[in-house]
């Protein structure tokens, strides 16, 4: 299961990967009662290999309080696209300069529990490792390597309840540098992880 050993991952096999031959979103049937919204998947390479940047949410904002989620929000009127409301959360949340970010493509859209559709977007992130944090939403920003996410020694799925008395399995990550991955992140996390195994 683990691919960064017997097929290393490269810049120009990320982009291949994810030139779409169909618009994963288009033909997507949005929930009316749902929220749209988009979030950032940022891949990097570091000395260790590559890696996802992540954040963890502030207690006060209004969903997923103090939870480990990557850079994203709800889509606003003056946004022209979804992709749009991710870069413009990201640069909201961290700071980001968008100048070093090159976005690769898409992921199938999530429902959540919380009434939203997440939209993910794929992008390669060539930037700084300081970030200016919105302190009314993040508390902080770190990377978890893709071999480490990918290792199924370092997640479970286990049973949660849903408001709606439904049962359904969430995936839950091992401790990494003191945060917790788990829940709708994770589940995105597995997604994307499928998708560079095709490489």
């Amino acid at each position: 299961m683990m691919m960064m050993t017997t097929n290393p991952l490269t810049e120009e096999k990320l982009r291949a990967l994810f030139q779409p031959t169909a618009d994963l979103w288009s033909s997507y049937p949005h929930p009316d009662q749902y929220k749209k919204a988009a979030v950032l998947l940022l891949l990097a390479k570091n000395a260790d290999g590559w890696a996802i940047l992540f954040t963890r949410r502030t207690e006060s904002v209004q969903n997923h309080k103090g939870q480990v989620a990557f850079p994203g929000g709800g889509m606003e009127e003056a946004d022209k696209n979804l992709v749009e409301t991710a870069l413009r959360e990201a640069r909201e949340e961290i700071g980001i300069n968008l100048s070093q970010i090159e976005v690769l493509g898409k992921l199938p859209p999530f429902p959540t529990i919380s009434n939203f559709v997440i939209y993910p977007v794929v992008a390669l992130y060539n930037g700084q490792n300081e970030f200016v944090l919105s302190t009314d939403e993040v508390v902080n920003v770190f990377y978890i390597p893709i071999t480490w996410l990918d290792d199924p020694e370092n997640w479970y799925e286990s049973p949660y309840v849903l408001r709606n008395g439904k049962m359904e399995k969430v995936i839950h990550y091992k401790e990494y540098a003191g945060e917790n991955l788990w829940g709708i992140t994770a589940r995105i996390v597995h997604q994307l992880l499928a998708e560079l195994r095709k490489g």
